[in-house]
């Protein structure tokens, strides 16, 4: 059994430093962790095309780079996620596969603010994105040299297959370079906490030696449970093997991309034999070539196969680590630089030989996980139910890590994974690791959670009569299809089974509490409760009384109900009078057009009375002249004469000639116009 670990993930911390081992060649870039909000909201797009549904721009400061950590991602399948540069305009996407494969982060973007845009694919809903944190740029520190002649021959370049190791927890970089055509990389074992993101194509530094990274289509994130690496990491058993994930913009491998790997060489050479080592050190003062990509060449010094060792003098600093030794005749894969040591006796660098076991074939970057036979499916649950995923895979002795947005879950270590009581919350992409002992990682399996029928109008209660038709409603949010049993008095009542229940006509049996029992395939639920009341017959019990008022004077009618929530309309000869609408009537100000018959119409929604008649008199008003019996516009003895003969008595009916006297225009001159006779009487 081989002496490498197996790293099955890897926890990030927001505490960045690191001591290296004496020797040991991590640069000395350094990272500050800084709090952020994003939030875009949870969102769906129920149209056929994508589309930009939040939008945020997000400033860090005074930094010359930033990376993004996010607490909480959920994309639905054809969602993603858009990051760009405000400074160089580079962007990245990242949709539910290569966020987990992230673990939740972004690359490594330069400048200091960022665009955030959350694109819902079609048909889709649940998508969210939540963020917490960045880590950005801090002031690098001076880097230790291992200069072997005492001049610093390292120029910069640019060949492929190189990459510049960072990671959340920087406090380097390293180096790494590829080894194999299936794309396997090697690096220092004291380089694993930096194996994060694979840069390649790096640009020169800031001209105060802050990195400047590549575009996100040359940045790939490790796929961390591919990593073997050392323990302890001691010169001659300091190693890393790992590979990556395709690229999230080009969907390309690391070999596919760069077009070139250095295999390994078949046999050691001489002493003597040229060696070439190109990684990403440090510059002693910084600047621009500062853990930018260098290369110098120099000589091998021994290759010691029993302790898989190999020293060497090419010059190298803080940052080499993890360099190929390449043999710079054949290309060919020598070993890994991991420590310095020409700046003291005996004066040349080291590393690990290729001859080490655990850099072979068969174990180096866990290539060779179980072929998984029946993938986890994507699956719909409702709310408060059950639900499970579950893997097969070929192996006698599998190993099972099943992850919930790229986050281990805890003691999910089976082939399947149950949730009992699905929740809201539990909505996601869920992956399975599974191991032999290389892990393989699961497809992505997507959980839809659907909640029960939410009520969004509930049923209202009312009154009703008799005889009269009546309505209850209830209006339902979900998908749907939905299933509605409406009862009365907790009894169902056949044939309610639709949102509007139509009662016509009410009968006495009618009246009780309803409610509505809703459901659909998540579930049922009870309506809140609606009361059908009998309206509150009335009668009139006080009818309006004739009355009479002078010219001048007031009107006061009124009417007696016996009963609740009526309402009154009052009338004149049958027209509605505007305004006067209680249970009484007063005019003041009486006039002879008040004059008439008056009644009241009293009503509530069962019933409609109308009220008995009262006449109302105004007195003075039998027209110019009245009292004038001869006309000669003086109301005197002669007239009182001409009154008498024109009293009828209390049934008679007046002579036309003798109007002028019916002062209360009944047609009947009697003792009531008299009075007013004398009123007018001047003699």
């Amino acid at each position: 059994m081989h002496a490498g670990r197996i790293r099955r993930f890897v926890i990030l911390s927001s505490v960045f430093t690191f001591a290296p081992l004496a020797g040991a060649q991590i640069g000395t870039q350094q990272a500050e962790v800084i709090e952020i909000s994003v939030d875009t909201g949870v969102h769906a797009n129920p149209f056929s095309v994508s589309d930009v549904v939040a939008e945020q721009i997000v400033d860090f400061g005074d930094v010359a780079w930033f990376r993004l950590i996010f607490d909480d991602v959920s994309l639905s399948p054809g969602s993603y996620l858009r990051i760009t540069s405000l400074a160089d305009g580079a962007v990245q996407h990242l949709d539910a596969q290569s966020i987990a494969d992230s673990g939740n982060t972004s690359a490594y973007f330069n400048g200091s603010l960022a665009k955030i845009e959350l694109i819902a694919g079609p048909n889709t809903q649940g998508n969210v994105v939540r963020g917490g944190s960045a880590q950005v740029s801090a002031p690098p520190l001076p880097a230790p040299e291992s200069i072997c002649d005492g001049v610093d021959e390292r120029v910069v370049d640019d060949a492929d297959g190189f990459a510049r190791m960072v990671a959340l927890n920087l406090s380097g970089p390293c180096s790494a370079t590829i080894v194999t055509e299936e794309g396997c990389m090697f690096s220092a074992g004291h380089c694993v906490n930096i194996l994060g993101i694979a840069q390649f194509n790096v640009p020169l530094s800031s001209q105060f030696g802050f990195m400047q990274h590549p575009p996100p289509s040359d940045q790939y994130f490790v796929n961390q449970s591919s990593i073997v690496d050392s323990s302890p990491d001691v010169i001659g058993n300091d190693y890393a093997s790992f590979s990556c994930f395709p690229n999230s913009e080009t969907n390309l491998t690391v070999v596919e991309a760069e077009g070139i790997f250095y295999p390994m060489v078949a046999q050691i050479p001489p002493d003597g034999t040229t060696l070439r080592i190109t990684g990403f050190g440090a510059v002693l003062g910084g600047g621009p070539t500062d853990n930018a990509q260098q290369t110098d060449t120099g000589l091998l010094v021994d290759a010691n196969e029993s302790q898989n060792r190999v020293d060497h003098t090419v010059d190298t600093t803080g940052g080499s680590s993890g360099s190929g030794i390449i043999i710079e005749a054949t290309g060919e894969f020598l070993g890994i630089h991991t420590h310095g040591g020409c700046n003291v006796s005996p004066f040349f660098n080291s590393g690990t030989l290729f001859t080490h076991p655990d850099l072979q074939p068969g174990v180096i970057c866990c290539d060779t996980g179980p072929p998984i036979l029946q993938q986890p499916q994507s699956t719909t649950a409702c709310a408060g139910g059950s639900t499970s995923f579950s893997i097969e895979i070929d192996s006698e002795n599998p190993t099972y890590q099943w992850f919930f947005n790229g986050f281990a879950i805890p003691n999910a270590t089976g082939p399947t994974f149950a949730i009992n009581i699905v929740t809201a919350g539990a909505a996601g992409n869920y992956t399975c690791l599974v191991g032999d002992p290389c892990p393989t990682l699961s497809e992505t399996a997507t959980l839809t959670v659907d909640p029960p029928p939410t009520i969004l109008v509930q049923p209202q209660s009312l009154d009703g009569c008799i005889g009269s038709p009546a309505e209850l409603s209830i209006t339902l949010d979900g998908e749907g299809p939905f299933t509605y049993q409406w009862r009365l008095n907790n009894v169902d009542i056949p044939g309610a089974n639709g949102p509007t229940l139509t009662i016509d006509p009410i009968s006495k049996e009618s009246f009780g509490v309803y409610r509505c029992v809703v459901g659909d395939d998540c579930g049922v639920g009870n309506s809140n409760a609606a009361i059908l009341s009998p309206a509150d017959p009335f009668e009139i019990v006080g009818q309006p009384l004739d009355t009479q008022a002078s010219m001048g004077g007031s009107i006061f009618l009124a009417v007696g109900i016996l009963g609740n929530d009526v309402s009154y309309q009052w009338r004149r000869e049958g027209t509605l009078i505007p305004g006067e609408t209680g249970s009484f009537l007063f005019l003041s100000d009486a006039q002879c057009g008040d004059a008439g018959q008056y009644d009241v119409i009293v009503s509530n929604v069962c019933m409609e009375e109308t009220s008995l008649a009262a006449t109302v008199i105004v007195t003075g008003c039998a027209g110019l002249g009245a009292g004038d019996g001869d006309g000669d516009n003086d109301i005197d003895i002669y007239d009182f004469r001409s009154f008498f003969d024109c009293v009828t008595g209390p049934t008679g009916q007046a002579d036309p000639e003798c109007a002028v006297f019916d002062f209360d225009n009944d047609n009947d001159v009697d003792l009531t116009d008299y009075a007013e006779f004398e009123i007018a009487f001047t003699g």
